[in-house]
């Protein structure tokens, strides 16, 4: 997992990869070396995007046949307060290479562009 959970990726939040790891190994529907390769080669687009159905994330992400869709529900509820991790953040940066914590300011980060994402989101 240290070639998807780089330094970079990680930012200011070394306690998540734990947690990753944990729900990588719970809601795997594949074996470690097949999700690692897929999850390297999922990247997120960025732009302004309307409503996503959580159910759809998976699929979209190119992951729907190497981890189950609980895994969502579960990496929604990875959060911290301080430095802080919102709903949500943590499953972008769980399922997608080029996204990251960002180490200052803004919540997440292009690790393509070092460009800093805030995400806003509803539910």
């Amino acid at each position: 997992m240290n070639e998807f959970w780089t330094p970079k990726k990680i930012g200011k939040h070394p306690q998540v990869v734990k947690q990753a790891e944990l729900l990588y190994s719970h809601y795997a529907l594949c074996d470690a070396q097949k999700l690692l390769t897929r999850l390297k080669n999922s990247n997120f687009k960025f732009g302004n995007y309307g409503p996503c159905s959580w159910k759809e994330f998976l699929t979209k992400a190119d992951l729907d046949d190497c981890l189950d869709e609980e895994y969502v529900t579960q990496a929604l509820n990875v959060t911290t307060h301080q430095p802080a991790i919102g709903k949500g953040e943590f499953l972008f940066v769980s399922v997608f290479n080029n996204v990251g914590f960002a180490k200052s300011g803004g919540d997440l980060i292009d690790l393509n562009t070092n460009s800093l994402i805030e995400v806003k989101g509803i539910r």
